[in-house]
C-alpha cells in the first residue's frame, strides 16, 4: 500500500505581486484615515446633511425619544413621552412638535444622538401664556463664562478621562479630535482578553500635566 503524495503548487509571483500591492493600498488607506480623517468627514457630512427635522403643529407623528442615558435621564428627555402623556390627560394638547426626517429617526431609532448644537445648560422650563417664566431649571447652575474661568486641575481631569491629545497641537489640521485611535486599539485588545480571561496590564500612566489647554485655548 502506498502513502498518499501531497503535492504544493506555489502561487505564481503575479499573484503575490498583487497581493502585495492590495495589502500596500489598504495600509497606506489606513494610515491615511488615521491622519487626515478624509473618508469619516465625507461619510458624517453625508448623514448629517441628511439627517434634518422641521417644527410642524401638533403632534408628530416621526419625532423619536430618547429611551435612556444618564444625561437624557437626568434632564428629563427620557421621560417626555410620559410627560406629555400626563399633560394631555389633563387637557393640554401639544401645539408644536419636531418632524424628523426617515434617517434621522432611523440613526434616533439605533440610539445614536442626534447631532444639535447643545446648549450651555438644559431643563424644564415653564411659562405662561404672557411668556413670563414660572420654573427654570437651569436658570441656578453655575457655570464658568470663559475657557480662562476653568480650574486646571478640572481641564487636566477631563483630558485624562475623555483624550490626553485634545491639549497637545494636532499633527494634522484635519484629523478628527475626537477619534483617539491607540486607546481605542488598546480598549479593543483589553476588552478581548478580558472576554478571552487572558491577563492584561493596568495603564498607570500619569496624565499630561504640560498641557496647558485644549488646541487654541490657555489656562493662564
Amino acid at each position: 500500500m502506498t502513502r498518499p503524495r501531497w503535492h504544493f503548487r506555489r502561487p505564481p509571483k503575479t499573484k503575490w505581486i498583487a497581493w502585495f500591492l492590495i495589502s500596500g493600498v489598504l495600509l497606506w488607506m489606513v494610515v491615511y484615515e488615521i491622519r487626515t480623517s478624509a473618508f469619516q468627514s465625507r461619510l458624517l457630512a453625508f448623514y448629517a446633511q441628511e439627517s434634518t427635522y422641521t417644527l410642524g403643529s401638533g403632534p408628530s407623528p416621526t419625532v423619536v425619544f430618547p429611551k435612556e442615558g444618564p444625561f437624557n435621564q437626568r434632564h428629563g428627555y427620557a421621560q417626555i413621552p410620559d410627560f406629555q402623556r400626563r399633560l394631555q390627560s389633563k387637557g393640554f394638547t401639544v401645539t408644536e412638535q419636531a418632524r424628523f426626517s426617515p434617517l434621522l429617526a432611523k440613526i434616533a431609532k439605533w440610539g445614536i444622538v442626534p447631532p444639535y448644537r447643545e446648549p450651555a445648560t438644559a431643563g424644564l422650563v415653564i411659562q405662561t401664556f404672557e411668556g413670563l417664566s414660572l420654573y427654570d431649571a437651569g436658570a441656578a447652575k453655575q457655570l464658568f463664562s470663559s475657557y480662562e474661568e476653568i480650574p486646571p486641575l478640572i481641564i487636566q481631569a477631563l483630558l485624562n478621562i475623555e483624550n490626553r491629545e485634545l491639549g497637545e497641537e494636532p499633527t494634522d489640521p484635519r484629523n478628527n479630535p475626537v477619534l483617539e485611535w491607540d486607546r481605542m486599539a488598546k480598549a479593543g485588545i483589553s476588552y478581548a482578553g478580558r472576554e478571552l480571561g487572558l491577563p492584561h496590564p493596568i495603564d498607570r500612566r500619569k496624565p499630561n500635566t504640560s498641557a496647558g489647554g485644549i488646541r487654541n485655548g490657555s489656562t493662564g
